[in-house]
């Protein structure tokens, strides 16, 4: 025969020591907390201070540094050739529905630098004067140009798509660093 079995082991006291650890944890990150915002209004009350005009009503104006008599250096112009001339939409296989307008565009980089090409950096003006981005209509053009870095010599063509049905006037291309050029569509 079997010996008796033994009773089962009494449960433990759970929670005791989790408890104490996150009291301890929420008046330590209270405490850090209120000696962080003390710190901020500290220095936003010594900016105003060190910056200020006392005002008749009292309490401090803080005076923003402005652009005034900033005026920065006139962008180089780009060395590029750009010509535009009115084209089809030709959808993807993204494209689900919506009117879209196209210009066929090639740039052309007559410089002795590289051009970045990009058709975010494009922008077409319709007759209205109203300004369109390409961004929108990129993906969902199926012969949009291509982002590229071209070299001296290098062309790219492809056309920039902006979404909506208007009569395209004429085509912006900007470069990231501030140049452009502007062609009118044909």
């Amino acid at each position: 025969m079997y010996p008796p079995q033994q009773p089962p082991a009494p449960p433990q006291k759970q929670g005791r020591g989790l408890w104490l650890l996150w009291g301890c944890l929420g008046c330590g990150g209270l405490l850090a907390a209120l000696v962080v915002v003390a710190v901020v209004l500290g220095a936003l009350r010594s900016v105003g201070e060190s910056v200020g005009e006392d005002r008749p009503g009292g309490g401090d104006v803080v005076a923003f540094p402005t652009l005034e008599g900033y005026s920065p250096e006139p962008a180089e112009p780009l060395d590029v050739e750009l010509t535009a001339e009115a084209a089809e939409f030709t959808p993807n296989a993204l494209y689900t529905e919506g009117d879209y307008t196209s210009v066929l565009v090639t740039v052309v980089n007559n410089g002795d630098e590289a051009v970045d090409v990009n058709p975010f950096y494009f922008t077409i003006t319709d007759t209205d004067g109203a300004e369109h981005g390409a961004g929108e209509g990129m993906v969902v053009d199926d012969t949009k140009i291509p982002s590229d870095t071209l070299a001296p010599g290098e062309s790219a063509t492809g056309t920039v798509t902006a979404s909506g049905a208007f009569e395209a006037a004429s085509v912006e291309f900007s470069e990231i660093l501030g140049g452009s050029v502007t062609a009118e569509v044909r």
